[in-house]
């Protein structure tokens, strides 16, 4: 009987904590400012998770390349942070302080 052990990688760990950051901003979208970008960054965190990634190349025979992940995530941050309605809600709250 052969056991399957599971690997911890420098690349599942990033694409983990990309999964996590993209659905917490996907929740903070939903509740305070609108559903249609909490559902945008929703499946946008989905592509980063491992257990989706081996799903998708299993039905698609496709997976996205690791780079062009980091690619898209760093685009997706920029998006966010930089012009998106959830930073300006932040900055507002905070001036009101």
């Amino acid at each position: 009987m052969e056991t399957k052990t599971k690997r911890i990688n420098i690349k599942n760990i990033i694409s983990r904590f990309f999964g996590i950051l993209f659905l917490t901003i996907a929740i903070l979208n939903a509740v305070l400012i609108h559903r249609v970008p909490g559902v945008l960054y929703t499946l946008f965190s989905l592509i980063y998770f491992p257990p989706i990634q081996k799903i998708a190349r299993k039905f698609f025979n496709f997976s996205i390349p690791f780079f062009l992940k980091i690619l898209l995530a760093l685009v997706i941050l920029w998006g966010t942070l930089g012009v998106g309605d959830l930073m300006e809600l932040f900055e507002t709250y905070m001036r009101t302080k």
